[in-house]
């Protein structure tokens, strides 16, 4: 490779400098890109996914809370 194609290939660091605090990176991890939306082949599931026909049973239904006025009549009591 010659200087020429050297120079050609990497722009002056300062001036990509400026470009890039212009299009407001305020890091570079890497001269490559990462496709972020790539499938790899090496993935492996460590849970199992369940699936659409599972049944998922339901809980047990929580007891109703208190009305308002229930709570001022029990803070009345209380405080006599």
């Amino acid at each position: 490779m010659t200087t020429e194609q050297t120079a050609q290939q990497y722009p002056d660091p300062v001036s990509l400098l400026k470009w890039y605090a212009e299009c407001g990176v305020d890091e570079t991890i890497s001269d490559s890109t990462t496709n972020w939306f790539e499938v790899a082949d090496n993935i492996h599931l460590k849970q199992q996914v369940k699936s659409a026909g599972t049944i998922i049973p339901k809980r047990a239904a929580q007891p109703a809370l208190p009305t308002n006025k229930e709570i001022i009549e029990q803070a009345a009591t209380l405080a006599a």
